[in-house]
């Protein structure tokens, strides 16, 4: 405590960072930190942002006036007369802390999430941007977008567990020891396993499992006999057409269902993540395909 206020009264302000970086967690009391806003955040504006908010940010992680400290030091850097990147990149490293204060105390962040996901964010503002998402868009169900934020962070027990309720995510990566039985047997496309277990959203998952095993058995093919296919995955023709047509619709599968040859014609198998599509017209496009699904299975018969 002694050094710090001696760092602040001599106005050596990197070395105070610097410090302050050096303790451990458990040493950022309450009055440590009171010392160090009441002498920094009052010359924001007049100081080098960058290091200030990294610093600022990860001393108040556990203090009890957090939240008021990030504003402060936002709107005192919005008054500097400098408008360099470092501030531009420190207000954006501000917003990304006080939208996870106000996640915290369950306040209505989507406009706040949306805006930074659309922002061109550097490597450190993309990880801490990924931490803050990652819980938002498990709290709200989106699995797709939770699933992107943790294959960012390389969390593989998250990975996994957002990948098996994605939507549009039909590529597993294999994740060795992380891997729960479940997962694999999906990544495997073995519905049989998956058929046996009491696994949560157990009709979601079984229906992926069949496209990934679909997808492994029309790779390297240009063209493939449906009732073949149909006895492959073990399904009747009516649901193997609705899997077909999903696939088809996701752009998953390239290719056109021949119902006077009773063949699907295959031009390529896109064994990636349906991730960067716009979701929207996917699922439009999807539900047109399947108003189509009674015709097609008119004219099969």
């Amino acid at each position: 405590m002694e050094q710090l206020n001696q760092l602040l009264e001599d106005r050596k302000w990197y070395n105070a960072y610097l410090y302050l970086n050096s303790l451990d967690e458990s040493q950022y009391t309450e009055k440590l930190v009171d010392s160090f806003l009441n002498k920094t955040i009052p010359l924001a504006s007049q100081l080098y942002p960058l290091s200030l908010t990294q610093t600022v940010i990860k001393v108040t992680k556990k203090y009890s006036q957090r939240l008021d400290a990030l504003i402060e030091l936002e709107s005192k850097i919005e008054e500097s007369i400098f408008k360099e990147k470092a501030h531009k990149d420190s207000l954006i490293l501000l917003k990304i802390a006080i939208t996870e204060m106000f996640f915290e105390t369950n306040k209505n962040i989507e406009s706040q999430i949306y805006e930074l996901k659309a922002m061109d964010l550097n490597q450190e503002q993309q990880q801490a941007f990924d931490h803050l998402a990652l819980r938002y868009f498990e709290k709200c169900g989106n699995s797709d977008e939770a699933y992107l934020c943790s294959k960012r962070l390389n969390f593989s027990e998250k990975m996994a567990e957002n990948a098996l309720h994605a939507r549009n995510v039909f590529f597993l990566p294999e994740l060795d020891e992380k891997e729960s039985a479940l997962y694999k047997a999906v990544r495997e496309g073995n519905y049989s396993y998956v058929l046996k277990s009491k696994t949560e959203n157990l009709d979601f998952i079984l229906e992926k499992t069949y496209i990934i095993k679909m997808l492994d058995i029309c790779r390297n093919q240009k063209e493939i006999d449906l009732i073949k296919l149909g006895k492959d995955l073990n399904l009747e023709q009516n649901s193997l057409l609705l899997l077909l047509i999903k696939a088809i619709g996701l752009n998953i599968i390239d290719g056109k269902i021949n119902g006077v040859k009773n063949l699907l014609e295959i031009f390529n198998v896109n064994l990636q993540t349906v991730a960067k599509a716009d979701l929207t017209e996917i699922k439009e496009q999807f539900e047109a395909w399947r108003d189509r699904v009674d015709e097609i299975i008119r004219v099969m018969e």
